[in-house]
């Protein structure tokens, strides 16, 4: 599997340096915005082609496990237990805090000093302790999402729509980091 999520990463990696390459300019101006552009995905894609998958496969949701055939070389880790909810992103203290049964998603966020100028407050990840994903993406679904001991909360940043299309690609390929190896991105 790990070798499965380094294949999509570096084929994420490839699209999104044909795009960045192959992008059209009407002018001079332009033409010098997107080289520097080009410049700056060049340095996040050489840095995210070293990032190495864990494999982690997700085999289990709402206690419900997925049938599963193990394969040579596969490994059975169970994380471990913890009272910690870490939250991260576009919040002004990033931090780890422990687990309140009574406390919202909104509540994690303001104990780690609230959002930050560029925050997507519409748009908040949790990463469940299994490794799932849920978004966030209005003010009445962060009221109804629960958040879990061990869960991690991870504040996006607002996108600039004049390169919407950039960071929607190397968001994806952040996501895809973050998953298969295991890291929240900060």
């Amino acid at each position: 599997m790990a070798e499965r999520q380094k294949q999509i990463l570096d084929d994420s990696l490839d699209r999104l340096e044909r795009s960045v390459f192959t992008a059209p300019a009407a002018s001079d101006g332009e033409a010098s915005i997107r080289a520097k552009e080009a410049e700056l995905v060049m340095q996040f894609v050489e840095k995210a082609r070293q990032v190495k998958p864990l494999g982690k496969v997700i085999v289990s949701d709402n206690g419900v496990t997925a049938d599963i055939f193990l394969e040579k070389g596969d490994q059975i880790v169970i994380p471990h237990y913890t009272d910690l909810i870490n939250v991260g992103g576009e919040v002004l203290v990033p931090q780890a805090i422990v687990y309140n049964p009574d406390a919202t998603l909104d509540d994690y966020v303001a104990w780690a000093g609230g959002f930050t100028d560029r925050a997507d407050d519409e748009r908040i990840s949790i990463v469940r302790a299994n490794g799932m994903v849920v978004f966030a993406k209005d003010d009445k679904e962060a009221k109804s999402i629960k958040i879990n001991r061990g869960d991690q909360v991870l504040v996006l940043p607002k996108v600039d729509t004049k390169i919407i299309q950039s960071v929607k690609d190397i968001t994806q390929i952040v996501y895809q980091i973050a998953v298969a190896a295991n890291v929240a991105i900060n």
